[in-house]
Order: C-alpha cells, then structure tokens, then sequence
C-alpha cells in the first residue's frame, strides 16, 4: 500500500477528532493503524505508535488489535540496521504496554511479535534464540499456542540449529485460550539441538528490547525490561 494512502486515512481521522458531531470510535484508530501497517512508508511503527500515543489521552482506550497492529507495523519495517533497531523497540514497548494493559496479548499478539524477532533482528543473534524461545514459553502457559505461532517459532528456531518436530495437530493443553480454536489432540513436539552448530546460551546482552531470558511468567504476559 503506498504511503500515501496512510497518510489520507490518518487525515481523515484528524477531521473527526476536530469534528464536534463525528468522533472517531476505536474502529476508526484501528483501521487507520492497519493502514500504517500494510504501507510501504519507512517508519510506519513510529506513525502507528504515535496513533496509539493519541488514543491514551481520548476517550478511546487501545485495545488488544491496536496494541498489535502497531507491532504488526513495526515487524515488517524495512531499511537500515538503525531503522529495523528502532522498530524493535517499538514493537517491545507497544509489547510491553500491551501485557500491563486490562486485556493482555492474545495468540495473534505472540505471533506477531515472534514475527518482529525473526524480521528485525540479527539471524546470528543468540538474543533472538533465547527471546523466541521465552515468547512461546510464555504463550504456551496461557494456552495461547495457535498454529501460525507454533509455525513461527519453529523457523526462528530452526534458524539456530534448534530442530522443533512438527505436530498433526496442536495439543488442546496448548491452545485451551485460542479463541477460535482449531487445534486439539496431538503430543508435544520434541526439542533438540543440532550438536555440530550449538550457540551458546550467553545472557541476552543489552536488555532494552530483550525480554527476561528466565523461564518466568506475570499474569498479564511477560515483561521487556
């Protein structure tokens, strides 16, 4: 979608929150957050998150699909390393805002941001291993493990030499929370790790957009310090 088309939408929302008789609802945010997200403009996180930014001092809260429609956003920005290093801390933040929020991330939120890891961050990153893995660890505790996350997970692993077997059939203990559950029966898929290309298992480094590397969880999700 070009820029432009955006930028149309966001003006279009201007209007109505200037407008005294068409006040904008939390659909009207939402689509103009989809169409920052499905742009090809270069810092389309940045505009996304400025819309949410808006919404916290209105009438209007940010539910669960604006929350994610930025960090949507931000998973697909392109450009330079500096460009993909402050998308990534976009999609943390909006993360984090997220899970301390009244609704919490859903099976669509994990994915996507699983989806940020893997596009903005360095393949050769062992920081992106041990997020992915803390992600899911996390989404499988709240019974929020959807196909596509589980999918998601696997490449990124398999980026790492960490070989995730394939299941028929997602186990209901795994995706008891997934709304429109598809998935049911099946055995947990085994974990290894190619023995010939180990990374090492070192601390995350810099923790700005690194979640805790330790196997604990808050109620809400988990926490990007």
């Amino acid at each position: 979608m070009e820029p432009e088309a955006a930028l149309r939408a966001e003006a279009l929302l201007d209007s109505m929150e200037r407008s005294h008789e068409i006040r904008p609802n939390v659909q009207s945010y939402t689509a103009v957050l989809d169409a920052w997200a499905k742009s090809n403009y270069p810092n389309k996180a940045v505009r996304a998150k400025a819309i949410v930014d808006r919404m916290k001092v209105t009438s209007v809260s940010p539910n669960v699909f604006c929350y994610t429609a930025v960090i949507n956003a931000a998973s697909f920005t392109c450009g330079s390393v500096e460009d993909k290093h402050k998308a990534m801390d976009i999609a943390c933040e909006t993360f984090k805002d997220l899970q301390q929020s009244k609704f919490g991330p859903n099976h669509v939120s994990y994915t996507v941001f699983l989806k940020a890891c893997a596009n903005l961050m360095p393949r050769s990153s062992d920081r992106r291993r041990l997020i992915a893995q803390h992600v899911f660890d996390i989404a499988l505790e709240k019974g929020q493990i959807s196909r596509n996350l589980f999918n998601q997970y696997r490449r990124i692993m398999a980026d790492h030499q960490v070989i995730i077997n394939d299941v028929d059939c997602i186990p209901e203990s795994w995706s008891w929370n997934v709304k429109e559950r598809q998935y049911s029966c099946g055995s947990s898929p085994r974990r290894t790790r190619n023995k010939s290309s180990s990374p090492s298992r070192s601390a995350c480094g810099t923790q700005k957009h690194c979640p805790s590397t330790s196997p604990t969880s808050t109620r809400n999700g988990i926490y990007i310090g």
